[in-house]
């Protein structure tokens, strides 16, 4: 008898199913980094980089150098240079300087609304 009770209690329970995860997506952002380069071409450069020459490339958008293309990759001497961050500057503030018209407030200082009563 005990040894049918300690068996009774030993049995697996079964697990309740576990619910599926739900993945919720994450709105994405625009991109913030906007450091570009530009490919100069070599002394002697190929066809493929003159073709390209000042284009401007964001930062993690830009192709390795030498190119697939390259026909003289073994003396490729191209270089990158940087381009400037416009993103850097404020380039609304001389309109938000401007907003402001001079002379008296116009605006009402009471509520637009109507209070129905």
């Amino acid at each position: 008898m005990l040894k049918v009770l300690t068996l009774l209690t030993r049995t697996r329970r079964e697990k309740p199913a576990k619910k599926p995860r739900t993945v919720v997506a994450t709105p994405t952002r625009p991109p913030t980094d906007f450091r570009a380069e530009a490919i100069v071409p070599g002394n002697n450069c190929c066809s493929a980089v003159k073709a390209l020459a000042g284009k401007r490339y964001r930062l993690r958008e830009v192709p390795h150098l030498p190119l697939a293309k390259c026909t003289m990759a073994a003396s490729c001497l191209c270089t990158f240079k940087k381009a400037a961050d416009r993103s850097g500057s404020d380039r609304r503030r001389a309109v938000r300087a401007n907003a402001s018209a001079p002379g008296p407030e116009k605006r009402k200082p009471e509520p637009r609304r109507s209070r129905k009563e």
